[in-house]
């Protein structure tokens, strides 16, 4: 169970969070992984409530889907988002789209 919890990849996602956040375009990387790190410490806190009541393996065995499908979709995302952006910039080097009045980015 332990290793299951280490080898998900969710400890990587919090760590470069901040590099994450910037590389898809946030003003303010930090504050937006520091939102993040806020909710994970607080559903923690309610795990820590009902770990016992509702036993360790039953919630490791319910949530190992949703970990799976939340970690899958946030790599699509991030893959797709640096495509697009790889996308804008090569416009924005070609001179496209940029004096265009609907540009929004």
């Amino acid at each position: 169970m332990q290793a299951f919890q280490q080898l998900c990849g969710f400890n990587t996602l919090m760590y470069y969070s901040a590099s994450l956040f910037q590389e898809i375009g946030f003003n303010q990387p930090t504050a937006v992984g520091l939102i993040v790190s806020g909710t994970n410490f607080i559903f923690t806190l309610v795990a820590l409530k009902y770990i016992d009541i509702v036993g360790r393996r039953r919630i490791m065995v319910f949530s190992a889907p949703g970990m799976v499908f939340g970690l899958t979709l946030a790599s699509i995302a991030f893959h797709c988002t640096c495509y697009l952006l790889a996308w804008h910039d090569s416009e924005d080097r070609l001179g496209l789209g940029r004096h265009d009045a609907t540009y929004r980015w």
